[in-house]
């Protein structure tokens, strides 16, 4: 497919405006990404769209997720600022996270608990052959062509939650996404301490692509609510939750207009809306455009970029679905495709 054909893909998929990002068309370097049955990315042309190669190389996120996130990031967080963020229903996943908002400090909220000390040991003993374990090469596997880790999986024990080994999924992603265990200087680089309600604090030097290192700190809490739990999250800039099954489209209505309650003024909401509809699929959530009016003072926005790579997106995967190996998730945006929100000023 030439590069003319390519742009009248983006054109017709395009569905959202684009007001706060110039324009920033289809080039024939992210077009190259469109890759072929059998075939790999183009490495030099994602070198030269500016984008993040580690987590490809390191097998972790397809180029096209990792573009895809880093232009949410180009519009929510242009300067790379000291902003804070929730991550609901977090698991293991501090790739796209980081990708996407370039916030260095982020607490993960999840119904399965993270074990301080399993992740202390984890750290010390397993770091060097983390990503030769077979339940963590899965992990990374499924991470790299979905976008996210599948809520349940068969393994030699039976069927597992993907939060299964949580912490050395965790470590894995630390590891993938190029932290090191180490400085030059041979110091440690990653911390793990207590927070003072108990919650795992994650602490590590890392440089966002482009920029210089500086230091992030991930606040791993337990909760079974999964907006602010009270008294343990303070004011944030970026709401953040992906892959999460709604049935219940009310409900879910209020669970936003609560989360925006806790946003500061000029804050981002970032959620995959997908529901499951009645036969227990999973189903685009078309009402969900209500919720921008709804009491809730949030406003829809994109950018051309972003939707660019979304179509990019769309159009791989009709040609994996071609060669056999497209997945219903993936397929109509589950686990990546972001509906991004603005908190408007009061």
């Amino acid at each position: 497919m030439g590069i003319q054909s390519v742009n009248k893909l983006v054109a017709a998929l395009t569905t959202k405006p684009a007001p706060r990002l110039q324009a920033e068309p289809l080039s024939p370097h992210r077009a190259k990404l469109i890759i072929k049955c059998g075939a790999d990315h183009d490495l030099q042309s994602a070198v030269d769209l500016g984008l993040d190669t580690r987590p490809f190389e390191n097998r972790l996120l397809d180029l096209r997720l990792v573009g895809y996130f880093m232009a949410i990031r180009k519009l929510i967080n242009p300067d790379h600022k000291n902003l804070s963020a929730v991550y609901a229903c977090a698991g293991a996943d501090l790739s796209s996270f980081i990708l996407s908002t370039d916030a260095p400090t982020a607490y993960f909220i999840d119904q399965t608990p993270l074990n301080i000390q399993t992740l202390k040991d984890a750290l010390k003993n397993e770091w060097d052959g983390l990503q030769d374990q077979p339940e963590l090469k899965e992990h990374a596997r499924e991470k790299y062509f979905d976008g996210y880790n599948r809520i349940v999986m068969a393994g030699p024990g039976g069927t597992r939650s993907a939060t299964f080994n949580l912490e050395r999924k965790l470590l894995l992603e630390l590891k993938l996404m190029d932290v090191r265990r180490s400085r030059a200087d041979g110091s440690e680089n990653i911390f793990i301490d207590q927070g003072q309600f108990g919650e795992a604090v994650i602490s590590f030097n890392w440089a966002y692509a482009g920029r210089l290192e500086r230091r992030y700190h991930i606040h791993y809490l337990h909760s079974t609510r999964l907006d602010h739990p009270r008294g343990q999250v303070p004011g944030s800039d970026i709401y953040f939750e992906k892959a999460a099954m709604i049935s219940d489209f009310a409900r879910y209505r209020a669970h936003l207009a609560q989360v925006a309650e806790n946003l500061n003024n000029n804050g981002w909401l970032l959620t995959n809306d997908f529901c499951l509809g009645e036969d227990d699929r999973m189903c685009p959530t078309s009402p969900f455009g209500r919720i921008n009016s709804w009491r809730s003072g949030l406003e829809e926005v994109s950018s051309e970029e972003i939707t660019s790579w979304k179509s990019l997106n769309s159009f791989q995967i009709a040609e994996a679905n071609r060669c056999g190996g497209g997945k219903t998730g993936y397929s109509i945006g589950y686990g990546w495709d972001l509906t991004i929100r603005i908190k408007l000023t009061a």
